[in-house]
């Protein structure tokens, strides 16, 4: 897993207005850091710019959020509490 190139092509995703596939490249990425995976630089920023931007648009859970993290209401503002639990 690369995690820089995975951040890019969400990047490009969320460029083509491709939220949903965005998301999903932001779920790999959190993944690799939860097991332990190095951040590549300013990676967990950039992750959590894109973040901000699909759940302020979204509003709700694309991809079954709720179902891979505990604690998910469909509210963004627990969304960005839970990246930020996820991300430490």
């Amino acid at each position: 897993m690369d995690p820089e190139a995975t951040l890019q092509s969400a990047e490009r995703a969320l460029k083509r207005g491709d939220k949903s596939t965005a998301y999903e490249y932001l779920e790999y990425y959190t993944e690799w850091r939860q097991g332990g995976g190095f951040e590549p630089e300013r990676g967990d920023e950039r992750a959590s710019e894109i973040w901000e931007i699909i759940s302020d648009e979204y509003g709700e859970d694309p991809h079954g959020y709720e179902e891979h993290y505990e604690g998910y209401d469909g509210n963004p503002k627990t969304i960005k509490k839970l990246k930020a639990k996820l991300l430490r």
